[in-house]
């Protein structure tokens, strides 16, 4: 027969002032300490969600901004083009060339009427000048 060898207990002299905790109260300070870990863990996870939705927001705004870049730049291309195509000379061109209309020998400058002039001023229509008649 083979003898079971045993831990050697070494004897702890009762003068060096440490007390063990009891039983009840270890088992409370790992339960405490247990929960502490998983807190810590979970506002780590919480602390990653929230950067994942900041790092997702900063995309979508980047690209918010992009599209406003590229807005401001289409708009001033118009912008342009809208006043070289507005240009009276080029309207005028287009007119003689195109439509083959021709300016006039001479120009007819009608009087303006206020409405708020002393003898001047047009009528009042008769009836109803809306209403569909008989032209």
């Amino acid at each position: 027969m083979t003898a079971v060898l045993r831990p050697v207990r070494i004897a702890r002299p009762a003068a060096t002032g440490q007390q063990t905790l009891p039983a009840a109260q270890r088992a409370t300070f790992g339960m405490l300490g247990l929960l502490a870990m998983v807190a810590f863990f979970v506002g780590l996870m919480i602390l990653a969600n929230f950067h994942v939705v900041v790092i997702g927001d900063q995309f979508e705004f980047d690209r918010l901004e992009r599209r406003f870049e590229d807005g401001l730049e289409r708009a001033q291309v118009l912008r342009n083009e809208v006043a070289k195509l507005e240009n009276p000379d080029r309207i005028l061109r287009v007119a003689e060339g195109r439509l083959g209309m021709v300016p006039p020998t001479q120009r007819l400058q009608l009087a303006v009427v206020l409405p708020d002039a002393v003898g001047g001023g047009l009528a009042a229509p008769v009836g109803d000048p809306f209403a569909g008649g008989s032209r």
